[in-house]
């Protein structure tokens, strides 16, 4: 790449291509093989905006059609792509430039006068097979060629029709062995589910399982995520802290191709708002609305993760279950006394399949914790439980029925309120769990105030049912009297 490109559009126009420490880290990533091919199917590279993530995706395609061996394919068939023809010809211009540009423009390429760079397509001169093309999503109507390479650029504003086509051109990577997609983006303009439902965004979808992999490296072994933004507790009002967030999000890229203290002089430019600051700067993705339920200290759920968070085998819990019926999801929340004061929260969510959920998993998902933990009891609340609640207690557990009436939530939402405010709430940083948490808005009513789902997401765009469900076990581990269950705990051979 340093040998044989030259930088595209932009104050280096025409200079050799150099790379920044941290693509280098990317690109040594990306190119790891083994004996059956590419280690990484699927690559997403995350950075705030003017980070020169359009240009690197360039060198990329360049890389892949005219490199060496190891990395060009025999009949390299490579897609570079935005959700707008302006953006895809943006992308598309840093390729014409680096492979000599149209007409053989660009005197300072050393590949110049070996490809046909034409406006949408470019090839190689001496007719050996392979191509280099331009989709404008938007506007496609491709149904997906024989692909070895699709790059995907900004697709946080792949949306629509953009959508479609990413699903067609990304399932044509299948019709030819080691086959690959990279994508690179900014934050998105909101965060959707967690775990993500059909309604969420392309780029969500893949921010999610870029943090599920993350989480547990064995998941999705063959994507690639290279995200970074700025730490969510920063304290952005303090100058010295944005300079903070500014350089964890941006690394080498900031004060080489601009200054960082521009950036965060930003904050207190009247036609920014912060919640923007947050995403172009800092890369992170908006969650918190004026009413979030956490309003007073927006970063106090990031900073109740804890190693204490992970709940051990044979730990005692109260689990919590907040039940849904269809086109919603299903939340089994466990609450494990650390101490007199600290309660760890750990979940697993049911997200509905084709608009159902499987209640019969629910419920023997509740009975193998019994095998790995001592259960103290479990609250629920009545609505849509009533029949495996009384199923379960035949069993031997100890059901406890929470009705969600603001004489009996409101009491239990404000406990939990104070318990993470003070930290006493600790978790290991579930991204799912952290999802339904930041969904949570207040709701005033005449018996008192409640936890409710905030109103843009009342048709499904967001969940809360890990809160509820955690809310309501907390509850009552505070509150009740509770003890191990000796039919529960003789299944797992305790005294």
């Amino acid at each position: 790449m340093e040998t044989f490109l030259i930088h595209g559009e932009g104050d280096w126009h025409g200079e050799p291509f150099r790379l920044r420490h941290d693509q280098k880290l990317f690109l040594y990533r990306w190119y790891e093989h083994n004996a059956a091919g590419w280690v990484y199917k699927q690559g997403m590279r995350g950075r705030p905006r003017g980070d020169g993530k359009t240009e690197l995706l360039a060198a990329v395609a360049c890389l892949e059609f005219a490199g060496p061996d190891q990395f060009r394919r025999t009949t390299p068939i490579i897609h570079v792509a935005a959700a707008a023809l302006k953006q895809a010809g943006e992308l598309f211009s840093q390729v014409q430039i680096m492979l000599g540009g149209q007409g053989d423009t660009e005197d300072r390429s050393p590949l110049r006068g070996l490809f046909d760079v034409m406006d949408t397509r470019i090839d190689y001169r001496d007719g050996s097979p392979g191509y280099i093309e331009r989709i404008a999503a938007a506007d496609s109507t491709a149904q997906g060629g024989k692909t070895t390479l699709f790059l995907a650029d900004e697709i946080h504003e792949w949306r629509g029709r953009a959508a479609k086509v990413y699903g067609v051109v990304s399932s044509a990577l299948e019709k030819r062995a080691n086959a690959r997609e990279l994508i690179i983006t900014t934050a998105g303009e909101a965060k959707g589910h967690m775990p993500p439902t059909a309604a969420d965004t392309i780029a969500w979808k893949l921010y999610a399982k870029g943090l599920e992999q993350r989480q547990d490296p064995r998941k999705h072994p063959r994507f690639l995520f290279d995200w970074a933004e700025m730490e969510p507790t920063r304290k952005l009002d303090d100058p010295a802290e944005r300079l903070a967030a500014v350089l964890e999000a941006s690394g080498d890229a900031a004060d080489l191709l601009w200054p960082a203290q521009d950036r965060v002089d930003k904050w207190d430019d009247p036609e920014y708002l912060h919640s923007d600051w947050r995403r172009y700067f800092g890369n992170q993705w908006p969650d918190q609305p004026d009413d979030f339920w956490l309003s007073d200290r927006p970063e106090a759920w990031s900073e109740c993760e804890s190693g204490d968070g992970t709940i051990a085998d044979g730990a005692p819990v109260m689990v919590g279950v907040d039940m849904a019926l269809h086109h919603d999801s299903v939340a089994v929340t466990l609450v494990h006394p650390i101490d007199d004061v600290r309660r760890a929260w750990q979940t697993k969510v049911f997200a509905a399949v084709k608009g159902k959920i499987d209640h019969l998993e629910v419920v023997e998902h509740i009975r193998s914790l019994a095998t790995s933990f001592r259960p103290l009891g479990l609250a629920y609340d009545p609505r849509f439980f009533e029949l495996p609640a009384m199923v379960l207690e035949e069993e031997g557990w100890n059901v406890i029925e929470v009705p969600q009436s603001p004489e009996r939530m409101g009491p239990a939402c404000a406990h939990v309120y104070r318990q993470v405010m003070a930290g006493d709430i600790v978790h290991d940083g579930d991204p799912v769990l952290a999802a339904h948490v930041h969904a949570g808005v207040w709701r005033e009513g005449e018996r008192g105030r409640t936890l409710s789902k905030r109103a843009a997401m009342q048709k499904g765009t967001g969940h809360i049912d890990a809160l509820i469900a955690g809310v309501i076990a907390t509850s009552e581990l505070d509150t009740a009297d509770v003890a191990p269950q000796r039919s529960l705990v003789m299944m797992i051979g305790g005294d």
